[in-house]
């Protein structure tokens, strides 16, 4: 074997010629031959009887090659001479010639035999040798992924050295290949520990640039360009061979075959059956393009359950598949390919210059078999290079039945043989959604909060509905009051049956809840109403449906409530859904009313509110107290429970955002609900009636949910407030007095009053004026404060009402003329002014002092106490604000007579004369007079 250390034995006949004592035998090896390991000789003559002994050392000759052995005594006949531990030559082949000389003592040749033949020897075996396939990175050990163009790790360990010219030949096993355009490059080890860090930077074994050379794509030699040393033996070299392809196919890899050879081809060491760990796994569609790429996609057209669809499948394959190759999709559970509609179509272009060759292009035969849609290509196409998008549609496949995730696909490439190419697991699957239920319907037989009610389902399945399937009616869109959904298990009547199961329809007993088909069985759950289908043939789908439900109650409160229908199989899988919303409109509150402390308008004092619920008013409820408009709450208002036994807890009050301070919002802060049908008692404090009398609007309720929702709403009748007086205790006095007192004279009144309920910008002051007053001229507008108002004048009427004159009067006697008999006033009635504010000014508040004048005003033209004054404040409406009807009278006083002259006709005493009275009236007389 090329390289040994081997022992050398030469045998010669000495010819008659006898080698003399301390003569030589001069053995010459071939010239690649090395003596300078060898151990030890012997010299024997005749064969097996040694002469002169042996030595521990070979006496070396001219050269490494030639070893002169010493004669100590003279010898003939048969020599043998055995070298032991000489090194044979590097390579293999013939070794070349051998010679024997003998010579005399002084160096003179006895005999010569140059050109002994020599042997054939055969390459070393390697002592060590490795080679890694292209492996896909993060991949486990030993998986190399069929098809992967990559780098092949080779490792060897030589036991002959490698000369700098030397080649590393390299034959891959069936299924791999090498690019043309592969280069080599030096590895400093595939692990840190294969080298000393000295030689981590820099491998010594090889030096100079290695050179590859592809002789075909499963041969492959490395020499090296500008080596300066051989390679050691029993040293590592490592070196890499890029664009190297793996097998296009799972399975086993074969054996590769590794040489060093000299320049001519001879081989120096050799390892023809290198093994490899692991095996070639199919690849997994991600490897052909750079980085990597988009992993295969295969999407339904149509994600609808039990719908037969098609598919589109999309992928790039990192290993070619050949023309004749087959593509396997396996579909996910519950999903089947109908084999008398499937069929494939592609669509994807190629990438050459025309973009139009398709990248399966050829013909194609599609085969189905339960979840499985193979496609065979004819052998007529092309190869579908890597990295080349394939696009194909998968028709006549059917959805699974149930909705929810798909479950994954499976894609798997295979030779003609069915060998494994490439295969992709876990590809993502579809949500598959219900089919939308046709023509669903939820109707109430009664839409008012808490009120017993049927529930009407109608519905058309678009799938059909299995034995044993159900149809769910899923119910917590119901919101309590808290906002969570509605338990409806807390609404049944006890003693009844949660689940009933009607099979004989509408006419069985004790269900809590029936449905009027038979067939239907049906179960109170907390959140939904399951309805089990209980025969035991199918449903068909397109079948209308009407189940009526009955024993339910609305919720608790005014609220659009979304209830989700689905059908489902067996095993509780959906298939068929479909929403409906039903809007539930509020509870009435019962015999709501109010109580006011005084029923006299303006005041400020409690309200008692009372109702009747109808729904709960949860611990956290909230009760929504819209006053009449008139009214008006403090800015800090509060509120307490009549009955604190009922209504537990405390209760808080703030204003809602209005303008007239007339709604309020309470909330509870208790620990249990007031059940229906309880009354329940609020106060409220600080409430001011209406500032005019009459009758007031109604009064509104309204309990709601601590999130807001409206759970009972009610009405009440409004109530009757009594005007007031501002005459009454307490109050300032409202007065009138006249400039000018004088019996008929021209004279400005003068009217105080004080606000004793607001009057607004567009109110009415009414001044009615006793009997005798008179304006000398029409009003139009007079000052209000420091406002202008409009004025309406009413004239009155007047009738002298005068005690009858005695016939005569005596000269010396006073006569007092009496008081004047009461007007009626119905036949004499004073003048009355009704002052209009124009609403531009601002509300005149409580007790704010109002002054203002009527001139013109005509004093009667009787002396004396005038009649009462009436004064009213009035909102434009004419509801009387505030009113006093005996406002004092004025004292009138004489007017004076003018021009006053008394004549007689004699001044002769006890002579009849004739006395003349001359004056001149102020006032006009009446049509029966007294002087």
């Amino acid at each position: 074997t090329a390289g040994q250390l081997a022992v050398v034995t030469v045998r010669f006949e000495s010819d008659n010629n006898v080698v003399p004592a301390n003569g030589t035998v001069r053995l010459t090896l071939p010239p690649s031959f090395n003596l300078s390991e060898a151990s030890s000789y012997t010299l024997e003559s005749p064969a097996g009887s040694p002469v002169g002994g042996s030595s521990s050392s070979v006496p070396g000759g001219a050269s490494v090659s030639v070893a002169d052995i010493p004669v100590p005594v003279p010898v003939s006949g048969e020599v043998v001479v055995t070298l032991r531990d000489v090194r044979l030559q590097r390579f293999s082949g013939p070794t070349g010639a051998f010679g024997v000389t003998t010579l005399t003592p002084s160096g003179t040749v006895i005999d010569d035999s140059p050109a002994i033949p020599g042997h054939l020897l055969a390459a070393a075996l390697l002592l060590s040798a490795s080679v890694t396939p292209p492996s896909a990175p993060g991949a486990p050990a030993g998986e190399h992924p069929a098809g992967l163009r990559g780098r092949l790790l080779v490792e060897l360990t030589p036991s002959n050295p490698i000369p700098p010219d030397g080649v590393i030949a390299l034959v891959l096993p069936h299924g791999f290949s090498v690019g043309l355009n592969s280069s080599a490059a030096v590895s400093v080890g595939s692990l840190p520990a294969d080298l000393p860090p000295s030689e981590r930077l820099q491998d010594p074994s090889l030096d100079g640039a290695l050179v590859a050379h592809v002789l075909s794509p499963t041969v492959v030699t490395v020499t090296r360009a500008l080596a300066s040393s051989a390679a050691p033996p029993g040293r590592r070299v490592a070196f890499f061979l890029d664009a190297v392809r793996n097998p296009t196919f799972s399975g086993g890899m074969g054996t590769f075959q590794v040489r060093t050879l000299l320049p001519g081809g001879a081989p120096i060491d050799q390892d023809l059956s290198v093994g490899i760990t692991g095996s070639v796994v199919a690849g997994s569609f991600g490897g052909a393009c750079p980085p990597f790429c988009e992993p295969p996609r295969i999407t339904p057209d149509s994600p609808l359950a039990g719908k037969l669809t098609s598919l589109s499948v999309v992928f790039t394959p990192s290993v070619p598949i050949p023309s004749d190759g087959e593509i396997d999709i396996l579909l996910p559970p519950g999903a089947a390919a109908e084999p008398a509609s499937v069929s494939v179509t592609t669509d994807a272009l190629g990438n050459d210059d025309r973009g139009t060759l398709r990248a399966l292009d050829g013909g194609f035969v599609t085969f189905a078999q339960g979840r499985v849609v193979r496609v065979r290509r004819d052998g007529v196409g092309r190869d579908v290079a890597e990295g080349l998008e394939v696009s194909m549609t998968v028709h006549g496949v059917r959805n699974p039945q149930s909705s929810g995730p798909s479950g994954e696909y499976e894609l798997r490439t295979t030779t003609a043989k069915r060998e494994l190419i490439e295969q992709a697991v876990g590809i993502a699957g579809t949500d598959i959604t219900p089919n939308a239920l046709e023509a669903l319907t939820v109707l109430r037989s009664d839409y008012a909060a808490l009120e017993p009610s049927d529930l009407i389902l109608s519905l058309t399945p678009a799938t059909r509905i299995p034995p044993f399937g159900s149809v769910v009616v899923d119910t917590s869109g119901e919101k309590d009051e808290t906002g969570a959904a509605r338990n409806l298990l807390d609404d049944l009547d006890s003693g009844c049956a949660e689940a009933c199961d009607c099979l004989d329809g509408p006419a069985c007993t004790g269900c809590c809840v029936r449905a009027s088909l038979p067939g239907f069985a049906v179960t109170v759950r907390a959140g939904e109403l399951f309805i089990a289908y209980n025969r035991t043939v199918d449903l068909p789908g397109g079948e209308p449906v009407t189940l009526t439900l009955t024993g339910l109650s609305n919720p608790l409160f005014e609220q659009t409530a979304e209830y989700t229908v689905e059908t489902r199989t067996a095993l509780g899988e959906r298939i068929d859904q479909a929403a409906a919303s039903v809007q539930y409109t509020f509870g009435k509150l019962q015999d709501v009313s109010m109580e006011p402390e005084s029923d006299v308008s303006g005041t400020v004092g409690y309200l008692n509110v009372r109702f009747t619920v109808t729904g709960p008013l949860p611990p956290n409820g909230q009760v929504l107290v819209e006053l009449p408009d008139t009214f008006q709450a403090p800015l800090s208002p509060s509120a307490r429970a009549l009955d604190t036994q009922l209504v537990d807890g405390t209760i808080t009050a703030r204003l809602e955002t209005n303008t007239t301070r007339s709604s309020l919002r309470l909330s509870r802060f208790g620990t249990r609900s007031v059940a229906p049908g309880r009354e329940v008692g609020l106060q409220l404090t600080g409430v001011r009636m209406q500032n005019f009398s009459g009758p007031t609007s109604d009064v509104r309720l309204t309990t709601l949910t601590a999130g807001g929702s409206v759970i009972n709403v009610g009405s009440g009748p409004g109530i009757t407030l009594k005007v007031g007086r501002a005459a009454v205790s307490g109050s300032l006095p409202w007065t009138v007095t006249l400039s000018d007192l004088t019996a008929g004279a021209v004279a400005r009144l003068d009217v105080t009053i004080y606000a004793r309920g607001p009057i607004p910008p567009d109110g009415l002051v009414l001044v009615q004026l006793p009997a005798g007053f008179q304006f000398a001229e029409p009003l139009t507008f007079v000052s209000f404060g420091s406002e202008p108002v409009g004025v309406t004048l009413t004239e009155g009427t007047f009738v002298y009402n005068l005690p009858e004159a005695g016939p005569y009067y005596s000269s010396n006697d006073t006569h007092v003329i009496p008081a004047p008999q009461p007007v009626d006033p119905a036949v004499s009635r004073g003048p009355s002014v009704l002052t209009t504010r124009l609403g531009s000014g601002r509300t005149i508040g409580d007790e704010t002092r109002v002054d203002f004048s009527l001139p013109g005003v005509r004093v009667p033209p009787v002396v004396g106490l005038t009649g009462t004054f009436e004064v009213s404040t009035m909102v434009s409406s004419f509801a009387l604000l505030d009113q006093d009807k005996e406002v004092p009278g004025v004292v009138v006083t004489p007017g004076q007579l003018t021009g006053v002259t008394v004549t007689s006709s004699s001044i002769v005493s006890n002579a009849e004369v004739v006395v003349r009275v001359n004056f001149t009236v102020t006032n006009s007389l009446p049509p029966s007079l007294l002087v």
